[in-house]
């Protein structure tokens, strides 16, 4: 039984000025979906208020029916997760050492270890290619290295809901793609929920089973990849004229995006 996430007229703003204006979805559960629009629009808003993080002016957020501002943080922690966009280690603290922050919600008030935690904090630290690195300092790592002990904490936290804000930010593209795959193993695997911010169209109608479209912190579209991915909504989020075409690799609709120059036209096309 996958747990349901749902946002129910959210406002949510700073200093008075309105973010979410009255914005209400459901994530699909055992699904990935992927939050997509402009910057400033709300995406990591939306995901920091889903999540917790940020109190909602109006509306709620519903964890399988309760309101999550009701239910204790140890219990929710074993539930939803999140991944920040730049979270910040403490100052001296070992991969292996950050990556077992993810077993605090499960154990005791003691803080005991099982055989389990090991056995899920050494599977994790595999999963994101960080095993020759378990004790080095994180803040030795490159910003790519930090970002994938990030994910294996994560990981190691095992919970139905994973929340990520730009989970491929400061990776190369062999690294986007793994960490990308590694989340679709998660979702196959263990049926986790997996919601995410992503800037990049096309890797996001790749990888997502449903995508979200946010603009002006209101919900613009809400389906499929190919349900979403239109030159008219690409359009009216972004701003832009495009054309759609079938990506060759996956068959999700990719984007090619039309600026002032270096666009071919009948007319010009040798």
């Amino acid at each position: 039984m996958h747990s349901e996430l749902r946002a129910d007229s959210l406002t949510v703003g700073y200093g008075g000025t309105p973010i979410l204006d009255d914005l209400s979805l459901t994530v699909t559960p055992g699904r990935i979906t992927s939050i997509i629009g402009p910057n400033g629009c709300g995406k990591s808003t939306l995901l920091h208020t889903l999540s917790r993080l940020l109190k909602p002016a109006g509306g709620s957020v519903l964890l399988d029916g309760r309101d999550i501002s009701s239910v204790p943080t140890k219990e929710l922690a074993r539930t939803l997760g999140l991944l920040p966009q730049s979270p910040t280690a403490p100052e001296g603290i070992t991969v292996a050492e950050l990556v077992g922050r993810g077993r605090s919600p499960h154990q005791n008030f003691l803080g005991q270890w099982s055989q389990a935690d090991y056995d899920i904090v050494a599977q994790s630290l595999a999963a994101t290619g960080l095993t020759e690195l378990t004790e080095r300092s994180v803040d030795e790592l490159s910003g790519g290295q930090r970002q994938r002990v990030w994910i294996a904490m994560a990981l190691a936290q095992r919970t139905d809901v994973l929340l990520l804000d730009e989970p491929t930010t400061y990776l190369d593209v062999k690294h986007q793609l793994d960490v990308l795959d590694l989340l679709v193993d998660l979702n196959e695997e263990r049926g986790t929920t997996i919601v995410m911010v992503l800037h990049d169209l096309n890797l996001a109608a790749r990888y997502s089973d449903e995508l979200i479209a946010v603009s002006r912190g209101k919900v613009l579209a809400h389906g499929t990849p190919a349900d979403v991915v239109t030159e008219d909504t690409v359009r009216a989020v972004f701003g832009i004229d495009s054309t759609i075409v079938r990506d060759p690799v996956s068959s999700a609709p990719a984007v090619m995006p039309r600026g002032r120059h270096r666009v071919s036209t009948p007319s010009t096309t040798h």
